[in-house]
């Protein structure tokens, strides 16, 4: 710091600033050199690719690398502990950084071996895999959405009777609903794809024949009860 080049002194101090990076307004304030020159310092920097500048903020390449590697481990962990999950909740990443919103999602685009899947984070060569008796469990919740058609069981019913708890059931559920072989109504009611499907044959057959559907229509329509019907008016209606 006291006999190296101005931008050797730039880049060290830009460095230590981490992820946070640090405002080129706090550089000048921080060492005694001609504002050009701090300038032109920063800019040789840039161009050598050194360093990055996201609007006020330069950012040093080695915090690319360490968000880099300290991203790439919380997800190998999260997959590894988490394996029927797609990804890691992008903000609780973020948090576990303690990295500034905006300058976060800077970051993230620079990772190659991150994908960003909305509000989740995963590694590119991650892909949900099912165990064996995972597999199994998935054919039989098919099977029993599929038999109860327009009465389906609930979350809570398919656990008991698969003997799995809650979590697991969720899972893969969630895998399920990806793969679009069944439809997420709420949080506790799904249809498999097959019922849906005919469902919305049978609401357009109805409207092919009459201007407007009442509640008890529908329910009468899929000869199901207003436990389910209501559900499933609210999921067509988001989904018009």
């Amino acid at each position: 710091m006291h006999t190296g080049k101005l931008d050797e002194k730039l880049s060290l101090k830009i460095e230590k600033a981490g992820l946070s990076g640090i405002s080129a307004h706090t550089i000048q304030g921080w060492i005694n050199a001609d504002l050009t020159a701090i300038q032109n310092a920063i800019n040789g920097l840039m161009q050598s690719g050194l360093i990055v500048k996201h609007e006020e903020i330069l950012i040093h390449k080695h915090a690319f690398d360490l968000l880099n590697n300290k991203v790439r481990n919380l997800l190998k962990t999260f997959h590894k502990e988490q394996p029927l999950k797609p990804g890691m909740p992008k903000e609780e990443v973020r948090t576990l950084l303690n990295s500034d919103p905006r300058l976060f999602n800077f970051l993230l685009a620079s990772l190659k071996e991150v994908t960003v899947d909305k509000d989740l984070l995963r590694l590119k060569d991650f892909s949900v895999a099912l165990s064996g008796a995972a597999e199994v469990h998935k054919t039989k919740i098919i099977d029993l959405l599929t038999k109860g058609e327009f009465q389906p069981p609930t979350k809570t019913e398919m656990s008991e009777a698969l003997k799995m708890d809650q979590k697991q059931i969720t899972d893969i559920l969630n895998i399920l609903a990806k793969e679009r072989s069944v439809v997420r109504v709420n949080e506790s009611i799904y249809l498999s794809a097959i019922a849906y499907d005919k469902m919305i044959s049978s609401v357009k057959s109805f409207y092919a024949k009459k201007p407007e559907l009442t509640v008890a229509e529908f329910r009468d329509l899929l000869n199901t009860s207003r436990k389910f019907a209501f559900p499933f008016l609210s999921t067509l209606t988001q989904q018009r």
